[in-house]
């Protein structure tokens, strides 16, 4: 005789076809935030039952119950084993589970910026192709900054996503489909249809059948929970904000204990009070559980019950959390007695008290530093505290949040600075383990990316160099310990600018050695003192200039001044006086004071006659000029920028030169710039006349 479900109060449906694959018995768990799991035994006439191809296949199973429509328990098809001969049929195992198992099977590592937990959802299971969801949410979730799905399945991460938000879900199965909930309050939900009232009474008359539909007990528990959560957490963006938020219980049964917890994981006020409510919603689930056991085909997880017959405060509305299902048929064979069985042991919380998903889900961890890319815009991009994005090796294209950077040291206007540049690679450390916040604790060289000079050809040098922006040059402070050979080196790719604002103090063991390309400029406020031990040298290739208020030569033994000419002239006094002799001589010619009296001796002495007196040419030393002042302390300000003006001389200046000099006494006194070119003048005039 042929299978044939039609007139069964329990039926499988597969894709194999109509009574391919007949009942025989299910047990089912299910659960809120739980994916359920249809263990079926069915059985097949045909030998050579293609049951492969039901892998992956969507399976119902048809309950009847009180209402017109069956009651539906869909899934799909993940395990299904040969059970052999049985009562002449082939007997097979199937195991069946929803959709949302599937996404158990991908583990991936990827970042989310800017969205919602709901957002992150949503993009998971249309990646994977489903639609069969909704949400059914009294309050919105919160956007998410940053945050990392890490070495971790999808189905794992998104249940820690909705474990920190305090959403739970259920699945709400038709013929052919089913469809996942979710949910954050038990006032939400609806009875299952003709199921919205278990009588405890009906059982005591309805005997021992198992048949009849009914609640056969209801066994309230009662315990003692943690009555508050603290949690409390740091947003380096806004480090003063007391971001410490409780959540207390409401229950009469709260006891006076507390947990705390750090970090919270959240960087905002609201955020931390959304998870502090989920983590004391998942204690207060607790404190009150009924038990039940019946066999009612409307007892779904999901799905709201009110209990009649029950003891007083135990009864009312309640939403049921978790159940256990078997149900049976008797044999297909003619003349076999069809037996029909069904059982229901569940649990079920009041809709008055609040319901969060157990924290079971695993939290990755990130054990130990890694290392990462620096990547942005331009060379380097950093923000206003010098956070920098990274590209980590499992991230793909996608970057990270802004990282913060170790520094040297860091204060409140003070420390030390130095930002990576694009494409430098970073070591990268997470604070707490917690992917979501990553920290970038040093930089390493690799292969591509050497150091500024070869660690194994130089081992004792050490150096701070930096690349000038768009490359080409650099500045460079050094170290150099080799033996014998100790040095220090500095190199300024432009500018070099020092303020010290007390004293300033140097000592140069041997020799001391300064070059200056362009010109020097030296501003001594006070008093300037040099001692020199021996010989002083000083050449000047145009004109010395030295201008003072009084010029003081004392202690010398001797002064000696050589040149083409020199001129000594003064405004009003000029006073020449010495011990023991006060001589001047030009050729043989001479006049000699002494302490015996003043002696004259000339080829001719002509004395208001004849010849005229030479002249100084006189000059005013030029007023040096006033150096630039170094840059201020602020980062990034510029040098003061000089004048820019060219160097201009004065007619003193002029004058100082020997070759002016001589020119200008020229035209004082009449006589011709030069004898040759007077000559050839004259020559000239002469010629002309003629």
């Amino acid at each position: 005789m042929a299978l044939t479900q039609a007139t069964r109060s329990m039926r499988l449906g597969t894709a194999l076809g109509d009574d391919v694959l007949a009942f025989q018995s299910m047990r089912v768990e299910e659960g809120l935030s739980r994916n359920f799991e249809m263990d079926i035994e069915a059985i097949s006439e045909d030998a050579d039952l293609d049951f492969k191809s039901l892998l992956g296949t969507n399976v119902t199973v048809a309950v009847e119950g009180r209402g017109n429509e069956p009651r539906y328990f869909n899934g799909f098809v993940t395990d299904i084993t040969a059970r052999g001969m049985r009562y002449r049929n082939y007997a097979f195992r199937i195991v069946a589970r929803p959709w949302l198992w599937f996404l158990s099977l991908r583990e991936n590592c990827r970042i989310f910026h800017e969205k919602s937990a709901q957002q992150i959802i949503e993009d998971l299971f249309h990646e994977h192709g489903y639609g069969d969801f909704r949400f059914s949410l009294d309050e919105s979730l919160k956007m998410m900054p940053y945050c990392v799905q890490y070495n971790e399945t999808d189905l794992n991460f998104i249940l820690r996503l909705l474990e920190d938000e305090g959403v739970y879900f259920y699945f709400e199965h038709e013929n052919g489909k089913h469809t996942l909930v979710f949910s954050d309050s038990p006032f939400s939900h609806e009875p299952y249809p003709d199921y919205e009232v278990a009588y405890l009474d009906l059982f005591r008359r309805a005997g021992t059948n198992d048949v009849a539909e009914a609640l056969r007990s209801w066994r309230p528990s009662l315990s003692i929970r943690t009555g508050r959560v603290l949690l409390d957490d740091y947003d380096y963006r806004n480090p003063g904000a007391a971001l410490a938020t409780v959540a207390a219980s409401s229950s009469d049964f709260a006891e006076h204990g507390h947990i705390y917890n750090y970090p919270g994981r959240f960087n905002a006020e609201g955020v931390g009070a959304r998870r502090a409510k989920a983590r004391m919603n998942v204690l207060q689930t607790g404190e009150h559980v009924s038990h039940g056991e019946a066999t009612l085909r409307g007892v779904c997880a999901g799905a709201k019950l009110t209990i009649e017959g029950a003891d007083e405060g135990f009864g009312d509305d309640h939403l049921v959390v978790s159940a256990h299902h078997e149900m049976s048929l008797g044999s297909y064979q003619t003349g076999g007695e069809e037996v029909e069985s069904y059982k229901v042991e569940f649990t079920a919380i009041p809709t008055s008290q609040p319901f969060a998903p157990p924290r079971e889900a695993l939290r990755p961890r990130i054990v130990g530093p890694q290392t990462a890319v620096v990547v942005g815009e331009g060379e380097v991009d950093p923000d206003d505290l010098g956070c920098v994005l990274v590209r980590f090796r499992w991230s793909g294209d996608a970057v990270s949040c802004r990282v913060r950077v170790s520094q040297a040291f860091a204060s409140s206007g003070w420390g030390g600075l130095s930002n990576p540049r694009i494409g430098d690679e970073v070591i990268v450390e997470f604070e707490h383990g917690d992917p979501d916040r990553p920290i970038i604790t040093g930089r390493v060289y690799n292969d591509a990316m050497k150091p500024p000079m070869d660690p194994s050809a130089d081992p004792f040098v050490t150096t701070f160099k930096s690349n000038s922006e768009g490359g080409g040059n650099f500045n460079e402070f050094r170290f150099t310990d080799n033996s014998g050979a100790e040095n220090i080196f500095l190199h300024a790719a432009k500018d070099i600018d020092i303020r010290i604002k007390e004293t300033s103090r140097r000592l140069v063991g041997v020799d001391d050695h300064d070059i200056v390309e362009g010109d020097q400029f030296r501003q001594v406020e006070g008093a300037m003192h040099e001692d020199f031990g021996a010989d002083a040298f000083r050449t000047v290739k145009d004109t010395y200039n030295l201008k003072a208020d009084t010029i003081l030569a004392t202690g010398a033994t001797e002064i000696v001044a050589k040149g083409g000419k020199i001129h000594v002239k003064a405004d009003q006094t000029l006073v020449l006086e010495a011990g023991t002799q006060l001589s001047l001589k030009v050729g043989g010619n001479f006049i000699d004071i002494g302490p015996a009296g003043v002696s004259i001796k000339g080829t001719m002495v002509n004395i208001n006659s004849g010849g005229s007196a030479g002249s100084g040419s006189g000059t005013a030393a030029a007023a040096a000029q006033k150096p630039d002042e170094p840059m201020e302390g602020e980062p990034g300000a510029a040098p003061a920028e000089s004048s820019g003006e060219a160097r201009t001389f004065t007619a003193q200046q002029l004058d100082a030169n020997p070759a002016a000099a001589a020119l200008r006494s020229a035209h004082e006194s009449g006589a011709p710039f030069c004898e040759q070119c007077a000559k050839a003048a004259a020559e000239a005039a002469n010629s002309g006349a003629a």
